[in-house]
């Protein structure tokens, strides 16, 4: 109201003016399951003010879908929920997108048998999909009785739910994402919420079910699950064993409901960030962030806890860096980003440890006006098409920005204008191997301007067919063709057309060793089928371990293609590769090798079958037909036309029997880079590219530290001049000049070491190899980093030498140290070393690993990086003494301890014999009797045994003072004092006198001695 106040609100054209763009919206969104429309590109005229903001009021009903006799009922749910079907109709219901008006024209449309009959299938849908995440259910094989007529197409009308699956009191929740991902909690309701499958009515009969403390009674514990389960991988809750306190009766039963999403993990700093879609589907990086955004999975309290984390440089610092990670993944179809060698600024520490955060879409591919939308699969596998949009969906690969500048984006007729051709795409390509369909030749209407360009979006999958334990493989090719087995595997792969869900609902599907169990039996597969027209393999009787339970069932997942084998005097030879592939002739033999497809022996009966030159003659020419088709995607080869000597009889009609294989080669990209690894990867001289020339040479390289092994590989010769003899091509170095004396097909340019290598053919050395320079067929490169590019043919050339530049990196990677350390390279041997000591580790390259140990330059504990054996030595050291340190360390706990009780021990006892010497000094002195105190020296002399029984002595006489027969129980003490120290003593007998005068003594003296 506020904004408006300084309007006039009695104004028409400013309050309740508008326009019914009902017909507008039914045509975005009529039909679909889900829309969007963005209000501010609404082009549509009111008679409200121009200038005026605008809003749009709508409401709709979603109504059960129609599903015709060629389609597929496909009920999907997201975030492990379970489809429940609501309802489902199978029949001749009304006319709609399925019964067209005009196609039943001519049919009885009173006639209850034509329109408006029907079955209720509802029932028999649920047992198809009730239960499932997702299925399949094809309308035309629905095999169920209506009153319709049976030679009428009918279709389905259906609808379902997806609901949060249950648990009940004997099950486990057990929620599973993949490698990168963790689990995330969105609800979970503990109790006796509804009837259905926990609680049915069988097992709740003798319960009163409107008792609210029966049924609709639960409490929500997202947040206890969310604690044992959140952030993992996967978990496992007992149903049984939840202790949550709900409004039920305690004694019933409780079942819990719950659904939950996956969601991509934190990428830390010695992780990979790998995304990865389908085959037809490219990256959208939606986020990237990079630093230390918060306390998780890669900051953890313990390993952070030398640090101030409050300090918004330790924890909360990043940078957004989808820029960066879209420029290295957007587009493609998967793509490999290491953490550790991301190179950008933070507003962290530099010294600490980042990570990632990043989640990205995977877009279906875009088939712009120009191109070929070929979707292809294996042998035994069919096309199936999930979506396709023909027009000006967005801007993008087939629209860009700077292209459509110049006209008005906001336009719904420029973009964001399409319509829905999945049903056109269908009848050209479900059901096939492959297919083709000219985007141009598209002959559709949509809402956008007829003058504009507009594009496919579209996406399929490939179904890989099933061999279940009951089936037999059975590849079969044509007369002139032979089997080539692509795969195989035996085991228990997925849950599918052999291994149903309800089958195996007994079972523990989280266990690996019922789902995901297999091993690959191509090599087999391929010994019984592999060159054969056709064969057959019983899946019950092979005999492979696998990793599955013995006991249960296997099945046969394999793909084959179909090889031509002979081609006859009429045939032709047409191998064919894939974009980005060439062919590579393996064999090629020319003659009358044997009998078979083109020798048959009713036609040969009249001939000498044992001449030599009649069977068994042939002559090799893989040479003729690899200058013909090497380096190619196709070529054609007419076998009558092949002008060849053999040892045949010239009259006799040859054949031909080749074969061939397809080489990948790098597709062309936009900026011509090339990424090499371990893996080689081959440029060809005769690929057809943008890229490969003087202006824009392809720029290859690897890993900072490694060098790039260069080979080159001839696969065919000039064959415009026949005179000539085959040329074979060299490598050599530029002279000073920069020019090679010798004719120069390519260049490989080094800018770091600012030196060329030319790809050479010299008439004066051809085939002798002592040429100026360096004369080789392989090359490594001083940097990591390189640019080819082929020199042109003229016209004169038009046939000329065809070869492929095969490049390879190799060498160990530079290393990363950290700021408080340096380290130094020389060839394989690298030197690692701290600024603030003379600590230096050296480590050497192995192959394309660093091995050795490197230490940590800070003050912390000494940390150990570890590569090759070393690692598996010292991994075998460290665990060995691992289990030795407790042992060793209570053993000198014992000790210690053991030491200190004696020397306590020693020093009471000395403690004790000094007193009690220096009492009875003291008692002697004091006394009448000089004897005694004459005699001390002897005193000093007398052993332990002589004070033991003194002690004892004394210790008696106190217990005895207040007795009245003093006297007799002193001499009998006496007595036993005696004997004692005669069975004890030491002391020579001498000493017995000054014993008998210290027991009188003694005996008087008791109170002061004790």
């Amino acid at each position: 109201m506020k904004s408006d106040s300084d309007t006039n609100l009695q104004d028409p054209k400013l309050i309740g003016c508008y326009s019914d763009i009902t017909h507008f919206i039914s045509e975005k969104c009529g039909g679909k399951q889900e829309c969007d429309v963005p209000v501010a590109k609404i082009d549509k005229e009111t008679p409200c003010n121009s200038d005026l903001k605008h809003y749009l009021e709508a409401t709709y009903d979603c109504l059960k879908k129609e599903y015709c006799w060629s389609e597929s009922f496909q009920p999907k749910c997201q975030n492990h929920k379970i489809i429940l079907m609501k309802e489902a109709l199978f029949g001749r219901l009304k006319f709609g997108r399925c019964l067209k008006q005009k196609v039943d024209s001519d049919s009885n449309i009173v006639n209850s048998k034509v329109i408006g009959c029907y079955a209720d299938i509802t029932h028999l849908i649920s047992l198809k999909c009730g239960g499932m995440h997702e299925c399949d259910v094809p309308v035309a094989k629905i095999d169920e009785e209506t009153p319709c007529n049976n030679d009428l197409k009918h279709y389905l009308e259906a609808s379902y739910d997806c609901l949060k699956k249950q648990y009940c009191n004997s099950d486990s929740f057990q929620p599973k994402c993949l490698k990168n991902e963790v689990i995330y909690i969105e609800q979970a309701l503990y109790g006796r919420q509804k009837m259905g499958k926990c609680l049915n009515h069988r097992g709740e009969s003798g319960l009163n079910l409107t008792d609210p403390k029966v049924v609709g009674c639960f409490v929500d514990i997202k947040n206890l699950i969310g604690e044992m389960c959140g952030g993992l991988q996967s978990c496992d809750v007992l149903v049984a064993k939840i202790e949550e306190e709900s409004p039920c009766y305690t004694y019933l039963k409780h079942y819990l409901e719950a659904s939950y999403s996956c969601l991509k993990e934190e990428y830390c700093y010695s992780d990979s960030f790998q995304p990865k879609c389908l085959k037809n589907e490219v990256i959208l990086i939606h986020k990237a962030l990079f630093g230390r955004m918060k306390m998780g999975k890669c900051l953890k309290q313990k390993s952070e806890n030398d640090v101030n984390l409050n300090d918004p440089k330790v924890v909360g610092c990043y940078a957004d860096i989808k820029d960066v990670i879209s420029e290295k993944c957007g587009g493609l179809n998967s793509c490999d980003v290491l953490i550790a060698k991301i190179d950008e600024d933070t507003p962290c520490y530099s010294s600490l440890k980042h990570y990632l955060e990043a989640t990205y879409y995977c877009l279906k591919d875009e088939f712009c006006n120009a191109d070929i939308f070929q979707p292809r699969c294996l042998k035994n596998e069919v096309i199936i098409i999930q979506e396709a949009l023909f027009g000006r969906q967005k801007l993008g690969k087939c629209l860009k920005h700077k292209i459509e500048s110049d006209l008005n984006l906001s336009d719904p007729k420029v973009i964001g204008c399409f319509v829905d051709i999945k049903d056109l795409i269908s009848e050209k390509c479900d059901g096939r191997q492959n297919c083709e369909v000219v985007v141009a030749k598209i002959e559709e209407k949509t809402p956008c301007y007829s003058y504009s360009k507009q594009y496919l979006e579209a996406s399929y999958h490939c179904l890989k067919e099933e061999y279940c334990i009951s089936d037999s493989f059975q590849p079969t090719c044509l007369k002139n063709e032979i089997i080539l087995i692509e795969e195989a595997l035996f085991g228990r792969q997925k849950l599918g057309k052999c291994l149903k869900h309800k089958s195996e609902s007994e079972l523990n599907l989280n266990d690996p060793k019922v789902i995901g169990c297999y091993v690959d039996i191509k090599s087999l597969i391929s010994s019984k089928c592999d060159g054969k027209q056709k064969c057959d393999v019983v899946v019950a009787k092979i005999e492979e371990e696998t990793p599955c339970y013995s006991y249960s069932k296997h099945y046969l997942e394999a793909s084959y293609r179909c090889v031509k084998e002979e081609y006859c005097i009429s045939d032709a030879f047409q191998p064919k590769c894939l974009k980005n592939e060439i062919i590579i002739i393996k064999e090629a033999l020319f003659g009358r090798q044997k009998l078979g497809k083109c020798l048959k022996q009713k036609t040969e009966s009249d001939l000498n079958l044992k001449d030599p030159k009649v069977i068994g003659c042939y002559a090799d020419i893989k040479y003729k037909i690899s200058e013909i088709c090497d380096g190619k995607q196709k070529c054609d080869v007419a076998v009558v036309g092949i002008e060849e000597e053999t040892s045949c009889y010239s009259s006799l009609k040859h054949y031909m029997e080749a074969s061939y294989f397809c080489l990948a080669v790098i597709p062309e990209t936009h900026d011509c880079k090339v990424s090499v690894e371990s893996d080689k990867q081959h440029i060809s001289s005769a690929q057809a590219s943008s890229c490969g020339n003087k202006n824009r040479p392809w720029k290859v390289s690897s890993m900072a530290g490694q060098r790039i092994n260069i080979s080159l590989l001839q696969l065919k010769s000039d064959s415009y001049d026949q005179q000539q003899p085959k040329k074979t091509l060299y490598f050599m170095e530029g002279t000073g000049q920069g020019k090679p004396p010798c004719h120069v097909y390519g260049v490989i340019r080094e800018e770091s070491s600012r030196r060329n290598v030319f790809v050479c053919y010299d008439s004066r050395n051809n085939d002798v190899g002592n040429f100026e320079g360096e004369s080789i067929m392989h090359r490594v490169s001083n940097g990591n980093e390189i640019e080819v590019y082929f020199e042109h043919a003229t016209a004169k050339e038009e046939n000329r030498t065809t070869f492929l530049i095969s490049l390879e990196a190799t060498g160990c990677t530079d290393l990363m140290v950290p700021e408080d350390a340096f380290w130094k390279r020389d060839g394989n041997v690298a030197t690692v070393g701290c600024h603030m000591s003379l600590v230096r580790w050296t480590l050497n390259c192995d192959g394309k690993k660093w091995d050795g140990v490197v230490g940590n330059c800070s003050h912390a504990n000494t940390h150990r990086i570890l590569t090759g054996e070393v690692k598996e030595k010292l991994a075998d050291r460290e665990e060995s003494s691992s289990m030795l340190i407790p042992i060793v360390s209570i053993v000198m706990a014992g000790l210690v301890l053991s030491f200190c009780i004696i020397c306590v021990g020693v020093v009471l006892l000395n403690r004790y014999y000094a007193m009690s010497k220096k009492r009875a000094l003291k008692q002697m002195s004091m006394g009448p009797n000089s004897m005694y105190n004459n005699n001390s020296y002897i005193m000093q002399t007398a052993n332990k045994a002589y004070y033991d029984a003194q002690q004892q002595r004394n210790n008696n006489m106190m217990m005895m003072m207040t007795n009245n027969n003093n006297n007799n129980m002193i001499m009998t003490m006496d007595k036993q004092d005696e004997a004692y120290f005669a069975e004890n003593s030491q002391l020579n007998p001498d000493t017995a006198q000054y014993f008998e005068l210290d027991q009188a003594l003694v005996g008087k003296e008791a109170p002061a001695m004790a």
